[in-house]
């Protein structure tokens, strides 16, 4: 909205001995017919989020798109693993659930497998499962197998007062919104050419699962577990014929990033900041004290001149 950082991703990327690691916190558009606009998300955080050093000095709008270096700067650098991680909010149905859905259609944890009713059969229609293997978002990006329900959306209050169940005998859905994996871990898998130098090297999922919902989310928080190995990616060879998003991005580097990061934080303060205060609560208390510590100080000061008026 506006370039604001309501919506995209933060990034971190850090070396351990000899293994490069980038993270990418990622929140992207909500509701279930902004398939297009969660895409788009993705797009955007290909483009711009770029990073940079003193190292990488002359990254900016007059760079050659196609130069190592910008390929560096992104995402998808060569010799880094890539960890994508948060809510990307991709539905289960493009509309809304209709008023007979929650009671008719919606999973519960008493429905067995081959009930149509079971969660694993919401699973099949999974917006991010589609687009990913369709090349429209996360391009080259694996999921550990999913066996956990739906992630969103709870009644956070009703649910939280079962999670010291193991096993919860029932889950109380929002009835507004299709139960689905908004929250979800991805993982760049080792490169072809890391594999003929180091054959027995890699990724090994341990576990992929949820933990229970608190009263202050919607939503039930994803932890992935897996084995990395700690050995050095080596740069490849650009020139090679692959698919592998590391060598040939599913985008190129946006080269007015630098431009657009400048106007986000421009407009984050200066837009941010009154949206804060006018339209949450705690920004609503705020203003609410301060303005009556004002009423206060002007009484308070209309006071103390009265009484060296007389």
């Amino acid at each position: 909205f506006w370039g604001l950082g309501n919506k995209g991703a933060a990034g971190l990327r850090l070396r351990y001995h000899d293994t490069m690691f980038t993270f990418i916190a990622a929140h992207l558009t909500a509701m279930e017919w902004n398939l297009q606009k969660r895409n788009e998300d993705w797009k955007k955080i290909v483009q711009r989020l770029v990073f940079h050093d003193d190292a990488q000095k002359g990254i900016g709008e007059k760079t050659p798109l196609l130069s190592k270096r910008l390929n560096s700067a992104s995402i998808y650098k060569a010799n880094s693993h890539l960890f994508v991680a948060g809510d990307l909010n991709y539905r289960t149905s493009i509309n809304p659930p209709s008023k007979n859905d929650y009671s008719d259609t919606f999973p519960q944890p008493y429905f067995l497998i081959n009930n149509t009713r079971h969660y694993m059969n919401l699973l099949k229609s999974d917006q991010l499962n589609q687009a990913r293997l369709s090349g429209k978002t996360c391009q080259g990006l694996t999921e550990a197998e999913i066996k956990f329900p739906p992630t969103y959306k709870y009644d956070p209050k009703k649910q939280a007062l079962l999670s010291d169940k193991k096993s919860p005998d029932f889950w109380y859905w929002a009835a507004h919104r299709w139960p689905s994996w908004c929250d979800r871990i991805l993982y760049l898998d080792l490169p072809s050419w890391l594999g003929n130098i180091h054959t027995e090297a890699s990724m090994k999922v341990l576990n992929y699962y949820t933990l229970p919902v608190t009263q202050t989310s919607d939503h039930q928080p994803v932890v992935l577990e897996i084995q990395v190995p700690l050995i050095a990616i080596p740069e490849p060879n650009y020139e090679m014929e692959s698919s592998d998003p590391r060598i040939h991005p599913p985008y190129e580097i946006d080269p007015s990033w630098k431009s657009q990061r400048t106007l986000a934080k421009f407009l984050e303060t200066f837009v941010g900041w009154p949206l804060w205060l006018l339209s949450t609560s705690e920004g609503g208390w705020l203003v609410f004290i301060v303005t009556v510590g004002l009423v206060l100080a002007s009484l308070s000061l209309r006071s103390a001149t009265f009484s060296l008026g007389r």
